[in-house]
C-alpha cells in the first residue's frame, strides 16, 4: 500500500504546477507519511498489502489519526479522501 501511494506521489509530483498545486500533493505527502506511521506502529510492517484492507483497517486509521496526531474529524475526513484516490486507482488497475 505505501509502495503504491508512493508510486502515485511520485506521478502526482510531476503535474504540480499544471493540474496540482504544490500545496494539494504535500497534504497527500502528508497522508502518506502518517499512513506510514500508523502501520509501523500498529502492525509493525513497512508496508501492508491491498487485499487485507478492509473497514477495520480504516477505522483503526481514523483512530490513530484522531489520537496519535491529535487531528479534527475534518481533518481526518479530508485524509481520507486523498487515501481513497491512490486505492480507487489501484483497484482499477487489478
Amino acid at each position: 500500500m505505501i509502495s503504491y501511494f508512493e508510486k502515485f506521489l511520485s506521478k502526482q509530483s510531476k503535474l504540480i504546477g499544471k493540474d496540482l498545486k504544490l500545496s494539494t500533493w504535500k497534504k497527500s505527502e502528508y497522508v502518506c507519511s502518517d499512513l506510514r506511521a500508523f502501520i509501523e506502529s500498529s502492525y509493525r510492517e513497512k508496508d501492508y498489502p491491498f487485499d487485507k484492507l478492509n473497514q477495520s483497517f480504516l477505522d483503526d486509521f481514523e483512530y490513530f489519526l484522531k489520537t496519535e496526531k491529535n487531528q479534527k474529524q475534518v481533518t481526518i475526513n479530508k485524509a481520507i479522501q486523498r487515501f481513497r484516490k491512490p486505492i480507487n486507482l489501484s483497484s482499477i488497475k487489478t
